[in-house]
């Protein structure tokens, strides 16, 4: 059976044995080795189980087949290949990808499962909507000031929080030394552009302190621009982080303002652009800002800033200056790789001392501008007793996940498609938790992000969370159901307008469906004990229908039949939009005839930088999407939503037709699988297999270098979204997602076929350290 150090696991709820051991090589999270680590022995039979135990505590006994390949090569010979991959692929590697933050914080700290009894909740929404107030609540943690809330844009990163017995834990990631030096020459070159404007320092530092997205604010890491003459700092008027500052921070602020380089960077900023001043006009300029300032965003100017030895040197001393600040980490175990750090760990039993270590990651607090490494996280881990003793008696098993808010910039906000990270977490969660200011009609972000649930089959995952209902008012109202229906007139006004998108019957099924499932929430921001009585009711029936969510069984007596040709126009119509889409972001008018009458969809001609931004993060760190732009999701969107409105419409069953019901459930069946198939589909087709002509378009520079880009970004989408019927590409393009839409009919056919055989899902790597 084992001994203390390595023996075999399974939860109440599980069926696959797993086995947990000590192991040699992975670094704990006080920084020594012989971390606890669970991995699957894809096994029922526990008799199985233990003979893979016994393999796992010989291979722990000979350390020479630890390290190295030759070992490695030995152990997977006289061990059985599941004993082998649990030991070897369950270590970091030395080498990480620009984007594999995930998988580190996987590898640290699993995530658990349906298997380990656990359900999972996302929390979607625009940004100001109150979704991390709403997770305060939720997690017990609203007089903590955790996770951070503003008035607007606080979360920027992910949050992942486990509600787990025992000490607290966290592992945070960090974007890479890359992504922070494109960030910085973001933020630099367009204080340069100011600077050739105006001469004013605090002017240029509002360029400087963070980038146009929003997502990366200098000033939280370097400190705020000092005026010399003055003495003054800026204020910080948008921060509302209040938590206390400790006595141990303050040393650490005196440090910090002496090494202060702001007022050093804006002088060299300004040297810069007096170089630049004798840059010539060229053609891709905006002709009609020509009169208006003798100084412009230009390739030319671009080319010549990033030539710039001073502009070089400059990002690298920033690069160094915020390195520095990582050393202002006392707790937890700080990993870097090539010097930079890759990740923190820290545990402990004391919940202050956590939440303390915790706030340089996550504060906005205007006193700690020069200390905080906020912007450089790209997720958070943490596990530990989170939750509301109000909202629950008993201990609940479940991982609440959190991300930046929907529309985090006017233009975003008007987005077709949702960032694709976010979207494949729906088919990864059991709650899609959308949250909404009931103060306002729903925004367009909400609605996109509502109508791509539907469209990808998730339906049954969807609540809503109206917040702020306390600041509904209005002499109209007579009592709380007319408040509560008013609030609900919105969601049906933005059904109505995704109507068209997605055809009047799954938007009628959805009218009568969400009006159970939907929320109103009144002053969420103030603590436990303070909550209004029915805000606390609806509180805990949340929590509750979490904890008993399951999955939805059918049943079909056989397989239904579609239209070939009329599903093959409807793919043909969902191409051109998007091709009339990014015709009007890259040309700004029709480059070519369409079948029907030319529509934007509400784009409109980007700026060359915008697209040079997009062609930059697709050529060197592989990011599919800038900001709104989000071809990829785009395609994908135009798609699935014709293939869903098809689906709901245009089935026919041959032997019997099932229930309203069990149909419904197996058409979202359908659309699950094809949602998954069809975003790795169009990502491998669009980026993977043509990097090299999105290579080739990043790589021209200077005059002229626009409008090939431009040409060669377009010759991209015709590759992967072709409008000539007789052409090659378009029989090769119908015919993968036909294929696609009927192994996905196939596959939910044989699932409704197979259910008392089916085979369970293989488990986490969460160790619950309270089954016994």
């Amino acid at each position: 059976m084992g001994n203390s150090n390595c023996y075999k696991y399974r939860p109440a709820e599980g069926k696959i044995w797993s086995i947990v051991f000590n192991h040699p090589l992975r670094l704990n999270s006080n920084g020594k080795y012989g971390r606890w680590t669970r991995r699957s022995l894809k096994t029922v039979n526990p008799k199985i189980a233990d003979g893979f135990v016994n393999e796992m505590m010989d291979l722990l006994s000979h350390k020479d087949f630890w390290k190295g390949e030759n070992g490695k090569l030995m152990a997977e010979k006289m061990y059985s290949p599941v004993v082998a991959s649990a030991f070897y692929d369950s270590i970091l590697p030395e080498k990480l990808k620009d984007n594999e933050s995930i998988p580190i914080r996987e590898n640290l700290l699993p995530l658990p499962s349906s298997d380990d009894g656990y359900n999972k909740i996302l929390f979607v929404g625009t940004t100001g909507a109150g979704k991390s107030t709403l997770l305060r609540q939720l997690i017990g943690t609203t007089s903590e000031n955790f996770p951070l809330i503003t008035t607007g844009k606080a979360t920027v990163s992910d949050l992942e929080v486990i509600v787990a017995q025992g000490n607290y834990k966290a592992v945070v990631t960090f974007i890479t030394k890359s992504m922070t030096e494109l960030y910085v020459q973001d933020c630099v070159y367009s204080a340069i552009l100011k600077a050739l404007k105006e001469g004013e320092k605090e002017k240029i530092f509002e360029e400087l302190s963070e980038n146009k997205e929003q997502t990366f604010r200098l000033r939280y890491i370097l400190g705020n621009y000092k005026d010399k003459k003055s003495n003054v700092k800026r204020s910080c008027f948008f921060d509302d982080d209040e938590s206390d500052v400790s006595e141990k921070s303050e040393d650490f602020l005196f440090d910090v303002e002496k090494s202060n380089k702001i007022n050093e960077y804006l002088e060299r900023i300004i040297q810069i652009s007096s170089q630049l001043k004798s840059i010539p006009l060229d053609e891709e300029s905006d002709i009609e800002k020509k009169s208006e300032n003798k100084y412009f965003d230009s390739e030319l100017l671009y080319k010549a800033v990033y030539e710039n030895k001073d502009f070089a040197f400059l990002v690298n001393e920033i690069l160094d200056d915020i390195e520095s600040r990582f050393s202002l980490i006392k707790n937890g175990v700080l990993r870097p790789i090539d010097k930079w750090p890759l990740y923190w760990e820290f545990e402990t039993n004391n919940r202050k001392e956590f939440l303390d270590s915790l706030s340089v990651f996550y504060s906005n607090n205007c006193r700690l501008f020069g200390m905080l490494l906020t912007p450089l996280v790209q997720g958070m881990r943490v596990q530990g007793p989170f939750y509301s003793e109000s909202l629950i008696e008993d201990f609940p098993k479940l991982v609440f996940i959190d991300g930046q808010g929907l529309g985090h910039t006017a233009e975003s906000a008007q987005a077709r498609s949702i960032p694709q990270k976010l979207e494949d977490m729906f088919d990864l969660v059991d709650v899609i938790l959308l949250v909404d200011n009931s103060t306002q009609p729903m925004q367009h972000s909400t609605l996109t992000a509502l109508k791509r649930a539907v469209a990808s089959g998730y339906t049954n995952k969807l609540i809503i969370a109206f917040t702020h209902f306390d600041l509904v008012q209005g002499e109209n109202f007579e009592n709380e159901v007319d408040k509560r229906e008013h609030v609900y007139k919105s969601l049906r006004n933005g059904l109505s307008n995704i109507e068209k998108d997605l055809g009047p019957t799954i938007i009628e099924r959805l009218g009568s469906d969400l009006s159970e499932r939907c929320l109103f929430l009144e002053c969420l921001n103030k603590n436990e004990s303070e909550l209004r009585d029915r805000t606390l009711k609806q509180l805990r029936n949340l929590l509750k229908h979490i904890q008993k969510k399951t999955k939805l069984a059918y049943i079909v007596a056989s397989k239904p039949q579609y239209d070939v040709d009329k599903f093959c126009d409807g793919i043909y119509s969902s191409i051109e939009k998007f091709r009339m889409k990014w015709d009007m972001r890259l040309s700004g008018i029709p480059t070519r005839n369409y079948s029907v009458p030319f529509d934007s969809q509400g784009a409109k001609k980007e700026h060359w930088a915008r697209i040079k931004a997009l062609n930059r993060r697709i050529a060197e760190f592989n990011i599919i999407e800038y900001d709104y732009l989000q071809p990829v999701g785009d395609l994908k969107s135009f798609e699935s939503e014709q293939i869903s409105r098809y689906l709901d419409e245009s089935l026919k069953w041959e032997v019997r037709e099932p229930s309203d019901e069990d149909k419904l459930k197996f058409i979202d069946a359908i659309k699950n699988n094809v949602s998954r198939e069809l975003g790795e589909s169009i990502k491998k087709e669009m980026i993977d297999e043509l990097m090299e002509y999105w290579i080739q378009a990043n790589n021209y520079s200077g005059m002229g270098s626009t409008k090939l880009r431009l040409r060669d970004i377009d010759l991209i989408y015709d590759q992967v979204s072709p409008l000539m019927k007789k052409s090659a590409n378009w029989h090769e393009c119908v015919l993968k997602i036909k294929t696609m839409v009927e192994e996905s009919i196939d596959l939910a056919y044989e699932a409704t076929m197979s259910k008392s055989t089916e085979i369970p899902e293989q488990p986490s790597n969460f160790i619950d350290w309270n089954v016994s």
